[in-house]
């Protein structure tokens, strides 16, 4: 990669740093608990030779400016020192860099130009300090700001420094690995900078009482650092999953296009894609398309077949690489996001990679994922940032496609595409679904901002009362080596999961049944024998199982969802560590009934593993107009209402004409038996405006003569609500469904099914 002119590098930078800081702002906007100027950021162990890339940060959280002359920055033994007349103004946060010139090389701090160098002069337009050139040591030493005077205004120890001076209190800062940057903490509740003088003050989610002993958030060279943001509009949303529908909705979409397609994906293999994004270009639309240059496997044919096919017709392809020997170094392990941005009003993001089984030409194969598409303009606007960022060339990991590169460039001449189409026996039934009505979604990016506490997604989960569901492809048991476990290094997600069952939310935990290796202490497997166990030892309503791939009829699960509530999460972020913590990673939080009632659907289907029901009753047959105990004909067989009756009145809650209606201490029960039952389901709600009913299901395995309890009672709620229970009888049973609760009370009950094994 040619590397531009300093001058021309530095013109560059200061074009365009105000259109960056709302990514990189380095604290500009933020104030401290600091009654004076503060370090705060220290790039110290960087990943260029020798490194003259080191840099400091200062930050004003005063209301006034502050004078800097004669103020000096660096180590116990060596000091830079402000030039007469420098101010550092109320918010405003100065770059002080070792030598601008591999600093803007490198663009280290995204966008932004260095305030002063402290080595050589080598960028004429960078301010150089006077004093010395501070080196800052790599396992260890001591920052230090002082004033004229000498005296002590800030200092930060990291590593192996022995220092026990004046200025801070008890253990050093942990030390990382090269191309970490020291960033001090925000209080997530007030934007406020944390200033204790004490490490807690840079270790990052040490307050999480999830995550006491483990450093999560770190933060890389130039990467970005995007705020948390919620949109509240009124407008359209589409739901839609793979392999139903995801080819249609991603087609479609692509061939709405009229001004441009920006395009980031993991994998991009599809053949049938890469050719409606050819057709685009074709019509005079902007395609730019960004994939991971060093993907799981390394980069395949497949896509530098894609990628040449776009290039030829007019596109434009990026990667995103790693190559030390060339100072290549990559912000992030991977790019493992999965968006696209039509015409800069439009936002998809998915689970899956654009690959035939991500994407299936025919729905009746492929993998089980989750996607959504946003018509809002700000929305897409706020991903926008986020693809221009990654996709800005001055960053030196980002290569561009080129015919005759030996990496990056086209596939060998006899390279032929793999048009063939699987096929499998999964039977679609979830068409995708617009939605139009209010909204709140919140884009979730990783790193920046996949480990907040307050919001994103532990905010969703721990917010959740009613039900929690996870589907997801893994889930670590627990994060760090084998050998650790939850006690030391919890899965912060999971762990927030399992808290919202102990707060009486009803949780269900899907894992993928792919890839299972039980001697891995962080298993699938594994995880589900952690969250059961502690369902049983705690009496939860929690249950954790993998997923029947078979049975449904899908390749395996891909996703990486959760559905809590009115809410639901987008995901290309696996559950762990590192997806959160390394990856650039894409989400969203959708905030909306109707929208997460469709993926609960989904879920409940997967979750029984796709097995229809041989015992259906919709109560659309037969009628009882009375709640005298009497015996009722029903579609699937006779029913025994006892105070209950068929409802068809406008305060029934029903799917269709009818329902049936409970009144307190009274039941409906099956004159029949089920050859087998290992699930089942129904639908329940107060009738009218009726609060205080509770609903207990039994089941018999001798004809009715005696009842066990199936389930805890619980109380239903204003809107019909599904309700799955797992029942594991492999005989001949039958269901009672009984309501208690003061006088006059009333449940309606509908769709009420029986699963087999």
């Amino acid at each position: 990669m040619q590397k531009k002119s300093i001058l021309m590098s530095m013109l560059l930078v200061l074009a365009v740093t105000l259109s960056f800081l709302t990514h990189f702002d380095g604290g500009n906007n933020a104030k401290a608990d600091a009654n004076s100027v503060i370090i705060s950021e220290v790039y110290y162990d960087t990943q260029v030779s020798y490194e003259p890339d080191e840099y400091v940060a200062i930050h004003n959280p005063l209301s006034e400016a502050v004078d800097l002359s004669g103020w000096q920055i660096g180590e116990i033994g060596t000091k830079a020192v402000f030039p007469d007349g420098t101010l550092i103004e109320s918010g405003e946060t100065l770059y002080i860099v070792r030598e601008a010139n591999v600093a803007l090389e490198q663009n280290i701090l995204n966008g932004i130009a260095p305030d002063f160098e402290y080595s050589d002069n080598t960028v004429d337009e960078v301010p150089n300090m006077e004093g010395d050139a501070p080196r800052f040591a790599n396992n260890g030493d001591e920052v230090l700001l002082r004033d004229p005077d000498h005296n002590l205004v800030d200092i930060v120890i990291y590593g192996e420094s022995d220092y026990d001076g004046d200025g801070w209190t008890g253990d050093s800062i942990p030390t990382g690995s090269s191309g970490d940057v020291l960033v001090r903490n925000t209080n997530e509740k007030t934007g406020v900078l944390v200033d204790t003088d004490t490490y807690n003050d840079w270790v990052s989610l040490k307050g999480n009482p999830l995550a006491e002993s483990d450093e999560l958030r770190t933060y890389k060279q130039a990467q970005s650092r995007f705020d948390l943001e919620r949109f509240e509009f009124t407008g359209s949303v589409t739901a839609y999953t793979s392999p139903d529908s995801s080819y249609e909705v991603l087609s479609t979409l692509i061939d709405s296009a009229m001004v441009s397609i920006d395009l980031s994906v993991y994998q991009m293999h599809s053949p049938y894609l890469t050719e409606h994004l050819v057709d685009a270009l074709e019509r005079g639309v902007e395609v730019r398309a960004h994939f991971d240059g060093g993907p799981v496997g390394g980069l395949t044919d497949e896509t530098r077949w894609v990628s040449q096919q776009l290039y030829e017709a007019g596109g434009q392809v990026r990667y995103i690489t790693l190559d030390r020997d060339e100072d290549r170094h990559k912000r992030y392990r991977w790019d493992h996001s999965k968006y696209a941005i039509i015409d800069e009003e439009k936002l998809l993001v998915q689970s899956e990679n654009w690959k035939r089984t991500g994407v299936p030409v025919d729905n009746s194969a492929g993998n089980r994922g989750y996607g959504v598409v946003i018509e809002n303009e700000d929305v897409a606007q706020y991903y926008l940032d986020v693809f221009e960022t990654d996709w800005d060339d001055r960053f030196p990991d980002v290569v561009a496609h080129s015919p005759n590169h030996d990496v990056y460039g086209n596939p060998p001449e006899d390279f032929d595409p793999d048009y063939s189409i699987p096929t499998g026996n999964y039977e679609a039934q979830f068409e995708s679904k617009t939605i139009d009505g209010d909204f709140v979604v919140t884009p979730v990016i990783a790193p920046d901002t996949s480990f907040l506490i307050e919001d994103s997604i532990l905010g969703m989960i721990n917010s959740a009362s009613d039900y929690v569901y996870v589907d997801q492809m893994y889930s670590h048991a627990h994060w760090g080596a084998q050998d650790d476990g939850p006690e030391t290094h919890p899965n912060i997600y999971m762990e927030e999961v399992i808290d919202a069952g102990r707060n009486g939310a009803t949780v269900r935990f899907l894992l993928g049944d792919s890839w299972l290796d039980p001697d891995n202490s962080r298993d699938n497997t594994n995880t589900i024998s952690y969250l059961n166990d502690i369902s049983d030892d705690e009496n939860l309503d929690l249950e954790a199982k993998l997923v029947d791939s078979s049975s449904i009829g899908i390749d395996k699960t891909h996703n990486k969802a959760v559905v809590a509530d009115d809410q639901v999460l987008i995901s290309s972020i696996n559950w762990s560590k590192n997806s959160g913590k390394n990856n650039r990673e894409a989400a969203v939080i959708i905030e909306n009934e109707e929208v997460a009632n469709f993926y609960k659907e989904v879920f409940e289907h997967d979750w029984v593993g796709g097995n229809p029901s041989f015992v259906y009753e919709d109560f659309e047959d037969g009628w009882k107009s009375s709640y005298s105990a009497g015996d009722v004909e029903l579609q699937s067989g006779s029913w025994h209402f006892d105070n209950a009756l068929t409802g068809s009145h406008s305060s029934d809650k029903k799917i269709g004409d009818r329902s049936a209606r409970i009144r307190s201490n009274g039941s409906i029960s099956m004159n029949y038996d089920a050859p087998e039952a290992q699930y089942i389901s129904f639908y329940h709600a107060n009738f009218g405006s009726d609060t205080e009913g509770e609903i207990t299901v039994y089941k018999s395995t001798d004809e009715g003569n005696s009842w066990i309890e199936l389930s805890e009672t619980f109380k239903s709620q204003y809107d019909l609500e599904r309700v799955i229970l797992t029942v594991d009888e492999p005989n001949d049973v039958r269901f009672k469904i009984e309501v208690t609760g003061p006088s006059g009370e009333r449940i309606n009950i509908d769709d009420f099914e029986i699963m087999g094994y």
